[in-house]
């Protein structure tokens, strides 16, 4: 029984220190993978970059969408990866504001339209190209969010639209993950 104790005694702090040699390696390869990001976003030499690194409110096969200060302005944003159909470039986006406050309304319509050409800028990460577009969001809290993209040139029917509507408070828990918190959308507090 001695001689098992004594071999526990001299196996179980190797392991340790096996397991310790291994989790430091682990931790050392994920902080160079950091860094090697963080230098690869600074590289693109464009602001937008650090979206690459950040959970977007929406995505499906054509955009990622996205809400980020820049600047002290608050945008929606919408990144394409790759290239860029002629429709792409040319249509009008919409986006299309709920508010909270009804008062807050511009007209007849339940919602206020923000309705933007398609200014992409664009820039390059890792070897890859990304277009974005982007418009300025108002200083109201907004309750949900339709958006999409017109026709082409000048046809005003639709030729991309979101599945559903985005609400503020699911827009809101995003952006706190992404450390980018707003006033424009309501956080309600996770209770279990």
């Amino acid at each position: 029984m001695s001689s098992k104790k004594q071999l526990l005694k001299i196996v179980i702090p190797i392991l340790l220190l096996v397991i310790l040699a291994l989790q430091i390696n682990k931790r050392n390869t994920q902080l160079k993978l950091l860094k090697q990001k963080e230098q690869a976003i600074l590289n693109a030499n464009s602001n937008y970059a650090k979206l690459l690194s950040q959970r977007s409110i929406y995505r499906d096969s054509v955009y990622k969408i996205f809400v980020a200060n820049f600047d002290g302005k608050k945008e929606i944003v919408f990144l394409k990866k790759g290239t860029l159909t002629n429709m792409q470039q040319e249509s009008k986006f919409f986006v299309h504001l709920y508010p909270k406050n009804q008062k807050k309304l511009l007209g007849k319509a339940n919602h206020n339209p923000i309705n933007f050409d398609s200014n992409f800028t664009s820039f390059d990460y890792e070897g890859q190209l990304y277009h974005v577009a982007h418009t300025e969001l108002p200083d109201y809290v907004i309750e949900k969010l339709n958006l999409g993209q017109y026709g082409f040139r000048g046809d005003n029917s639709i030729n991309y639209k979101i599945q559903k509507l985005i609400i503020g408070t699911e827009i809101a828990r995003v952006l706190k993950e992404n450390k980018e918190e707003m006033n424009i959308f309501e956080y309600l507090q996770e209770t279990f």
